[in-house]
């Protein structure tokens, strides 16, 4: 799921657009880790790896642009904005 923080439909109080960091969440249920391409608007962006709920201690992310989630795990990664 990718939440595009520079794509918010909503204003400030002054009309002023709202826009902030985007977020990919990544959902494995199968039993096996599956890896994920980052897409295409992403890659190449500075990212910070919020949560893996497989490995509580991981902080790298793949220079690539993709991820390999661990089965039966959820992955959050935050793309700042520019």
């Amino acid at each position: 799921m990718l939440l595009v923080g520079d794509e918010i439909a909503e204003t400030d109080e002054y009309g002023r657009p709202v826009v902030g960091d985007s977020f990919l969440v990544l959902l494995n249920a199968a039993g096996n880790g599956v890896n994920f391409r980052f897409p295409a608007r992403l890659r190449g962006r500075p990212a910070q790896l919020v949560l893996d709920t497989a490995d509580q201690n991981r902080t790298e992310l793949d220079a690539d642009g993709g991820y390999v989630v661990q089965d039966r795990s959820v992955v959050a990664i935050r793309f700042p904005r520019n």
